[in-house]
């Protein structure tokens, strides 16, 4: 019952609802795909809008709910990412990873996903030179216990490297690998969901039917420490 354009905050503890923003600028005004919240609570919000809170912000925007206020991901009219962002996940030092169809970042070239530093309010790549990022529509970010980017989508490259819809970049390296071996790593078809377990294995949600050559309905599990992926159940019905 309350004014909330696109995004809203619940309550549990007063089981009520409210907008984020001002009654007249709250919320964005295109679809919301993604959100994040950081170590002190900020909202990070992607999709396919160009305000928040009546300020310019292209695609992805910050909200404090310590000052009910909305800010931009970087500076001046190239603030954000110049095409619609589909997901977003925060690692243990703050940074944002967004994935999306975009390729540029505040002026930046990047392939369909890209670091943001809330230090420095600064962007970069993942990986280097014009192979940057990966070939395709991004739709699922995950990020395990030591950093580890997994990324899923449409893409058959990531940082050139030859990933078939999912691929698990480096920070620390700045380099992407695949997940499996040959040319059956990754899954046959798009992925659009990433989960990792405390153990560090890798859930796989999309339209595929095979997971690194085994056979996979739509759902699949990848263990980094053997390099090697698992049907969920057994048999034709897995």
């Amino acid at each position: 019952g309350v004014s909330a354009n696109r995004v809203a905050r619940f309550d549990p503890a007063t089981n009520s609802w409210s907008m984020l923003g001002t009654v007249a600028q709250n919320g964005v005004n295109g679809i919301v795909f993604a959100l994040a919240i950081d170590g002190s609570g900020k909202v990070y919000v992607g999709g396919t809008f160009t305000q928040a809170g009546g300020v310019s912000a292209n695609y992805v925007a910050r909200f404090d709910p310590a000052t009910n206020t909305w800010s931009t991901l970087g500076t001046g009219a190239q603030n954000g990412v110049n095409y619609y962002v589909y997901d977003l996940a925060i690692d243990g030092s703050g940074r944002v990873y967004m994935g999306g169809v975009f390729t540029r970042a505040d002026g930046l070239i990047v392939n369909r996903v890209v670091r943001y530093n809330p230090a420095t309010n600064s962007w970069s790549p993942l990986g280097t030179g014009t192979g940057n990022g990966v070939s395709g529509t991004v739709w699922a970010l995950a990020i395990d216990g030591s950093g580890k980017v997994y990324v899923g989508g449409s893409f058959i490259q990531a940082g050139g490297v030859s990933a078939n819809s999912v691929a698990r970049f480096d920070p620390a390296t700045n380099s992407w690998s695949t997940l499996g071996t040959g040319t059956q790593n990754g899954v046959s078809s798009y992925v659009y969901a990433l989960a990792i377990d405390g153990s560090g294995r890798v859930y796989v949600g999309g339209r595929f039917t095979q997971a690194g050559g085994v056979s996979a309905n739509r759902v699949a599990r990848f263990d980094p420490a053997t390099n090697t992926w698992n049907a969920l159940g057994a048999g034709v019905g897995n």
